[in-house]
Order: structure tokens, then sequence, then C-alpha cells
């Protein structure tokens, strides 16, 4: 019987080659900015539904947003770059499977819901 175990991410670390902690990087910096993106994109849908009409996303200038037109104009940059972020993160986390760290949390719990195949699918054939 197999004992599956998770790799630490500090125990990881220690022993990570230079190309695996620049995924790694890459990875966090990603998620990190998707997190940004998505919270503009929420003061503006919560804008909306409030019935404010205006929202703020640095706090200090106002931003109309009184419909879903407004939403969308107000939210045209934050989407698009949403979507170019999400097919960064693909390739971060394929590069982290093509190198060896499919055992870290970050890269399992991601990997199918951005590559939309699991890791042992990804393994037995890499090409799209």
């Amino acid at each position: 019987m197999l004992i599956e175990y998770k790799v630490e991410y500090k125990d990881f670390l220690s022993g990570a080659s230079t190309e695996q902690r620049k995924i790694i990087r890459n990875l966090v910096n990603t998620f990190n900015r998707e997190a940004s993106l998505l919270r503009i994109i929420r003061l503006a849908a919560d804008a909306v539904k409030s019935g404010r009409g205006v929202f703020s996303e640095d706090g200090f200038g106002i931003t109309l947003c009184e419909n879903k037109n407004d939403f969308y104009a107000v939210t045209a940059g934050p989407r698009s770059k949403l979507i170019a972020s999400k097919y960064q993160m693909c390739r971060y986390l394929e590069e982290a499977v093509d190198a060896g760290m499919e055992d870290l949390d970050i890269v399992e719990k991601n990997f199918e819901r951005y590559v939309e195949k699991s890791i042992s699918e990804y393994k037995k054939d890499p090409v799209l």
C-alpha cells in the first residue's frame, strides 16, 4: 500500500532548483494578480446590485456604475486581464508538473481547474 503525502512548501523550497523557485514565484504572483482583478470586478458588481451606482477600486476615485452596461464598460479591462491571467496560470501549472512539482498543494489543488484535465491525464499526453 502506498502512503500518499503532501510535500510541505518550506521543505520543498529548501531543496528546490532555481527553475522550480521561479515557477513557484510566477504561480504566487499570478494568483495575487487574479485576486486583485476579481476584487475590482466584485466591487463594480456590488455597486450595481446595491443601487449605489458608484464604486472606488482604490479608495480615492469614484467610478459611475449604475447598470449592467456601466458594469461591462468599467470592468472590460480587468476582465480581459483576468482571462489572460488564467492562461498564464495554466502554463505555469503545466511547467510545475513538468518540473516534478505535482505534489505541491498549490499545484495539485489548482491544476484541474485551470488546465481542465487531471495531472495523470496531462502526464500521459502533455500536448493538447
